[in-house]
């Protein structure tokens, strides 16, 4: 499973207005785009659980720069207590014949990635003649405002970074044979008395994932299949959060279904 969220308020060059550091890395969630940020990146930390909980193997990929690991490093620590490991690997994106060199971070429960790190470096020379002597595309330009201060500003060659490149993504697909043969495992224990939020209290909020609704569906579902002891997991309305209260109605309107 191949994850890789909008960076958009993650990189550094919007740390002015997502105000994200690394003492904060949730940022102002007062703005409406750091917190679909933040919502993207705790959904993604659920996948990837899940992900592990079958056996999975999962690659999250981001800039370098970007503060999404920081966001979700209690996370990856709860996965190392569980006794999943977690492999990081850093690389130049021009190496897979992308436009701009863009540094990128793929981390992963998965040893097999560094196999993209052997083949970065042994693409980078190859990579480096397709784009010599042509002038590497900008995704910023910077400006002076009305009052004396340096900004910069995406260009609309930015966004287009965002694609991986074939040559890229045939690298990942070429990883799939070898994570079949060696799948990393779970083996944490469930625990069947502490409700299920605050499994997770540690590294993040059920608000911000917005999955409330979910849970409730969960626990009052008729149709769903499950033994009594997992149902007693699940938390009850008012524990859930107190933002979902007024949405009371809106969840149970059969109508709107």
């Amino acid at each position: 499973m191949v994850l890789a969220t909008v960076c958009s308020t993650w990189v550094a060059v919007n740390a002015g207005t997502s105000r994200r550091s690394i003492l904060v890395p949730q940022g102002c969630v007062s703005g409406t785009a750091t917190r679909k940020g933040n919502k993207m990146a705790v959904r993604c930390g659920l996948l990837m659980l899940l992900c592990c909980a079958m056996n999975g193997t999962y690659i999250l990929e981001n800039p370098r720069s970007s503060m999404l690991f920081t966001y979700l490093v209690e996370f990856f620590r709860m996965l190392r207590r569980a006794g999943v490991k977690v492999f990081q690997i850093h690389f130049w994106m021009q190496a897979f014949a992308s436009s701009t060199p863009k540094r990128t971070t793929l981390v992963s429960n998965g040893k097999r990635i560094g196999a993209l790190f052997n083949i970065a470096c042994s693409a980078s020379s190859s990579g480096k003649r397709e784009h010599e002597g042509e002038e590497l595309v900008k995704t910023c330009r910077a400006y002076v405002d009305g009052q004396g201060r340096k900004r910069y500003q995406g260009t609309p060659a930015l966004k287009e970074t965002q694609t991986y490149t074939p040559f890229f993504a045939k690298s990942l697909v070429s990883l799939i044979p070898d994570m079949l043969k060696d799948p990393p495992t779970f083996d944490l224990e469930v625990d069947m008395e502490t409700p299920l939020p605050d499994l997770l209290r540690n590294w993040s909020s059920w608000e911000d994932a917005e999955l409330g609704s979910v849970l409730l569906y969960l626990r009052g579902s008729k149709c769903l299949k499950m033994p009594e002891e997992y149902k007693a997991v699940f938390p009850s309305f008012l524990d859930v959060g107190p933002s979902l209260q007024n949405r009371k109605l809106e969840l149970f309107d059969l109508k709107k279904v």
